[in-house]
């Protein structure tokens, strides 16, 4: 833990985990006013110490993917491995579709 980041004050808000969402969102609540505390159990790029946190045994090997590529535990999450984009939804998101 960088304990010298973490504010003074209190926060209205505290977001586990700095990915996509975790990001997206704490940006959308602080332009909204509110003092928001991100917070990341990796750093900025990926760490041993920090992968090693994820570790679990897997039920069944051939439905779930290996821990180390699975989860990534920095600036960015997971998204870090898989490219993550995220996009607002279009009307054909909601539409009813016979192959949906």
């Amino acid at each position: 833990m960088i304990r010298d980041m973490l504010p003074d004050e209190p926060v209205d808000l505290c977001i586990v985990g700095a990915g996509p969402v975790g990001i997206a969102t704490a940006l959308a609540c602080a332009a909204r006013g509110l003092r928001v505390l991100l917070l990341e159990s990796g750093r900025t790029t990926p760490r041993r110490l920090s992968a090693e946190l994820s570790e679990a045994d897997r039920l069944d090997p051939a439905v779930h993917a290996p821990m180390e590529i699975a989860v990534c535990r920095a600036l960015g999450g997971t998204s870090r491995w898989w490219g993550g984009r995220c996009v607002p939804l279009d009307g054909i998101d909601f539409a009813d579709r016979p192959h949906v």
